[in-house]
């Protein structure tokens, strides 16, 4: 019985041991698709087929070699709520497929309540970007003072047509457009950074 008792705590060690290195296997791949996908969207303007696929083939395996039909589903669950955060933006022209299916991978790696925080964090990084284009356009053109007046009035003109951004943000096609594969890599690095405080 000593024996057996032995046995049966040594494959619960055993498993463990395992699943740690499965979770360590997910982390790597994770941060890996992010890197991968940012330098090739900042490089070439797109996050490749390839990339998406396979990360989230890899991480649906991942998950269920972890933990079964639980882990399964956890995966599938997250990469139906990282498509559905960001198509209705693709289906309105505002990204490309391929920021889409990264979104995807992401949630088949991270589940569908970390995704969130994920995409959330990457919108407050691309608003970032777009109002501080704006604000150093305002400020090379105008100069500190001339800034301010020019703000002012975009957002008075913003607020008399009901919240349309267009007369302000068409003047930023000469400017670096955003790469939301960065932002993306940005937002997954938060959520981890923060996971412990996040709901």
């Amino acid at each position: 019985m000593l024996a057996s008792a032995r046995k049966g705590r040594g494959e619960r060690v055993s498993r463990t041991g395992e699943r740690s290195e499965v979770d360590f296997t997910i982390q790597v791949a994770l941060v890996g698709t992010v890197a991968i996908a940012a330098v090739t969207d900042i490089i070439g303007s797109r996050v490749p087929n390839w990339l998406t696929l396979s990360s989230f083939l890899l991480a649906v395996t991942l998950h269920t070699i972890a933990t079964g039909t639980d882990g399964l589903l956890f995966s599938l669950a997250g990469a139906a709520a990282g498509f559905a955060l960001l198509i209705p933006f693709y289906a309105l022209g505002g990204m490309g497929a391929g920021d889409v299916k990264l979104l995807t991978a992401v949630g088949a790696f991270m589940g569908a309540q970390q995704v969130l925080w994920v995409f959330i964090f990457a919108g407050l990084f691309g608003g970032l970007y777009a109002v501080g284009l704006l604000l150093l356009q305002a400020f090379l053109q105008f100069g500190a003072a001339g800034a301010a007046k020019d703000v002012q009035s975009h957002l008075k003109t913003i607020v008399l047509t009901g919240g349309d951004f267009r007369s302000w943000t068409s003047t930023l096609r000469s400017y670096p457009k955003l790469r939301y594969a960065v932002v993306i890599a940005l937002g997954v690095a938060v959520t981890r950074f923060l996971e412990g405080s996040l709901l």
